[in-house]
């Protein structure tokens, strides 16, 4: 018995996240989101809220085989579908039902990415999705013990970073930051004025946020191009995390973005350094604004300080969750 890993993904970002997954023979890739304007999408966005009747095994069987091919033909085979939660298969709890009519041996497992309540992954669904998928992942231990899911600590896949920057030493500015407003302008204000007394260059990219026109401050309507925002982030020495809820033990994707491009981070989670990945001459965290190393974020991370990547494969996830479902994985 042969494991099939088909993954329904949604976003560039999270593309980049798992990207070294897509040329494994046993994973078959897939991008598919919501709502969106083709009049395939509308179709299937549609398709959500039709009865249950209209969800026969000749719907169940296509859905089948655009995922898995003819792989999920083969009798040998055991398929395992990997679907996020953005996507509209997520809530079409029928149809997944139908899937599993039409073929028993379908494993199905539920990703969050974003924290319960969120865009996304709305509480009210949880319970439903429960009955039809086999388990929910997610990437928040909070979330985990609240709503009794399995929780995963991360991942992130490698960064060809060679032209991101024209040398090793050649940096446009020492601390980098960028994402959404939510509160966190007055901090990077406060931090932005201990830098200047430093004399510490940075860039601050917020997105959807209002605040006064400094030097080193862009106030941007709409969110930066993952690949873009990674080239900024390149020509910067630390990249910054600033977590709206210190207190959530979560993480963004900073941490793992700065171990993929060989760079520092400064963060304000707390939780970081119970991480199994912590990096101490890597990650440097600051309680306040006041605490924060100044040394640390100037100064360029050396060669032989670097985290191995590899403890944050994709590869590991594929196989703790292969682990979860008691099926067979073999070493890709």
């Amino acid at each position: 018995m042969k494991t099939v890993f088909s993954i329904l993904d949604y976003a560039d970002y999270n593309t980049r996240v798992i990207s070294d997954l897509l040329a494994c023979n046993s994973v078959i890739y897939h991008r598919r989101y919501g709502k969106g304007k083709s009049s395939c999408s509308k179709l299937a966005y549609k398709m959500l809220f039709l009865p249950e009747r209209y969800f026969g095994p000749w719907y169940a069987g296509i859905e089948l085989a655009l995922l898995f091919g003819k792989t999920i033909e083969q009798d040998c085979i055991c398929p395992v579908l990997l679907v996020y939660e953005c996507n509209y298969l997520a809530l079409n709890s029928k149809l997944l039902q139908g899937m599993k009519r039409k073929c028993p041996q379908l494993k199905l497992v539920l990703i969050l990415t974003n924290i319960v309540g969120a865009i996304g992954s709305p509480k009210s669904h949880l319970e439903e999705q429960k009955k039809v998928f086999d388990f929910i992942v997610t990437f928040s231990e909070d979330d985990a013990k609240r709503y009794d899911l399995v929780h995963y600590e991360g991942m992130y896949s490698r960064i060809n970073i060679t032209g991101l920057r024209a040398s090793d030493d050649d940096y446009s500015y020492d601390l980098y930051y960028c994402g959404r407003d939510k509160g966190r302008t007055a901090t990077l204000l406060s931090i932005a004025e201990i830098l200047s007394r430093k004399q510490v260059s940075y860039r601050f990219d917020i997105i959807g946020g209002i605040g006064p026109k400094l030097d080193g401050f862009s106030y941007l309507r709409e969110p930066v191009r993952n690949d873009e925002m990674l080239r900024r982030a390149s020509m910067a020495k630390t990249v910054l995390e600033i977590m709206a809820d210190p207190t959530n033990k979560g993480s963004s994707l900073r941490p793992y973005e700065a171990y993929a491009l060989n760079m520092k981070l400064l963060s304000n989670n707390r939780y970081l350094v119970e991480k199994p990945w912590y990096n101490p001459k890597q990650i440097a965290v600051f309680d306040d604004v006041q605490s924060i190393d100044i040394d640390f974020i100037r100064t360029p991370l050396k060669p032989e300080d670097v985290q191995d990547l590899s403890v944050l494969s994709p590869i590991h996830f594929l196989e703790f969750v292969a682990k979860e479902l008691n099926v067979p994985f073999e070493e890709i």
